[in-house]
């Protein structure tokens, strides 16, 4: 298997919400971000050869958009907080990414 696309020091820097993940335990955020990156794979597998040698910060970006998610689903997701629903739309917005590759 390929190396993750971000470390989980880095996804703590793309991280929407770093402090409200502080409670999810590191080894199910690096599990979410082992299983976006092979996600992103089935994207970039599409126009690239796999597995990438080398990314840039918008890759690293939008697989921290859709951790982001997981772990906020994971945590419990409240449909009502501005917050939450922003956790969702930047899902939504790495997904659209993603599918323009």
């Amino acid at each position: 298997m390929a190396d993750p696309y971000l470390s989980l020091a880095q996804y703590a820097t793309f991280s929407l919400l770093p402090a409200a993940y502080s409670t999810v335990a590191d080894a199910i955020k690096t599990a979410r971000i082992s299983a976006r990156s092979r996600w992103a794979d089935g994207y970039m597998g599409q126009q690239f050869d796999l597995p990438l040698t080398a990314w840039d910060d918008d890759l690293r970006a939008a697989v921290a958009m859709a951790v982001d998610w997981d772990v906020m689903s994971y945590r419990g997701f409240n449909p009502e907080a501005n917050a939450d629903r922003a956790v969702l739309l930047r899902y939504e917005q790495a997904e659209a990414w993603f599918k323009s590759v």
